[in-house]
């Protein structure tokens, strides 16, 4: 594929929400990835598209109001302790594989300004320090629970729950990591929506390695097929119930990591 200039990613997702139609239906799923974010987009009435982004905000503004948005990233609630319900149940869901899920870091730990500091906060609150791979997604995290971005545009969504769930919950057992896995992931995503989308458009420069990894395209289009087919809410509602009650006012029905 052509590389191409950031202005022509903006302009693509600029004329893809400026195109859709009123009443169609918006399923988005939203990934991390190095070099930003990764942005699986179905839509009822036009074909399956994946974007690159650098920044998240941008993009969130300009998202239909009605879309569902999951996102594979940390998002905070008042009221959340250490370890959070969502992070122990997620881990129950995946059983043996619980790993695939890591705990989130208190969020008083997210205005370290290095990783010393960060372990610090973070001990004296939970008792545990935080891994360099928790820490290196800092800027991940505090970009997604900006005060700026509603609370309520989006939902936090685990992709190894999104493809248990595609997958007849039954869980992925291949790494992601490895080209089985990602096979197999690749055939779940193929099976679900009848294609596989082009990647994203890639930032011109010819020194600069690829922003995104195959997997996070994969996570971000198993985010989105799980918020079009609904199943993010058996998640959530079983979570409300036997693990978190004070959960159960999450608007599960309208609108809302790290294997």
């Amino acid at each position: 594929m052509t590389d191409h200039t950031h202005a022509d990613q903006d302009e693509a997702l600029e004329l893809d929400s400026s195109t859709q139609g009123a009443k169609a239906n918006h399923w988005i799923g939203i990934d991390g990835c190095r070099g930003g974010w990764i942005i699986a987009w179905l839509q009822s009435d036009h074909p399956a598209q994946i974007h690159y982004t650098e920044t998240l905000q941008p993009f969130l503004r300009k998202a239909p109001k009605q879309a569902i948005i999951l996102i594979d990233m940390i998002l905070y609630k008042a009221g959340d302790k250490s370890p959070r319900p969502f992070d122990r149940y997620a881990k129950s869901e995946l059983g043996k594989w619980h790993s695939r899920v890591f705990p989130a870091p208190p969020q008083e730990a997210l205005i370290a300004q290095d990783y010393l500091e960060a372990c610090q906060r973070s001990q004296s609150i939970s008792g545990k320090k935080i891994s360099k791979q928790c820490y290196n997604l800092f800027p991940k995290m505090r970009e997604a629970n900006d005060p700026a971005i509603p609370s309520e545009q989006m939902l936090e969504y685990h992709p190894e729950i999104a493809f248990k769930q595609l997958n007849g919950n039954s869980i992925v057992e291949p790494s992601k990591k490895t080209e089985l896995g990602r096979s197999l992931r690749h055939k779940l995503i193929k099976h679900h929506l009848g294609h596989y989308p082009n990647a994203p458009i890639k930032p011109k420069a010819e020194k600069t390695p690829c922003p995104w990894q195959p997997d996070d395209l994969l996570d971000a289009l198993a985010l989105a097929l799980v918020a079009q087919n609904g199943e993010y809410k058996d998640f959530y509602q079983a979570l409300a119930t036997s693990h978190a009650p004070s959960l159960k006012h999450i608007q599960v029905n309208e609108n809302f990591s790290r294997a």
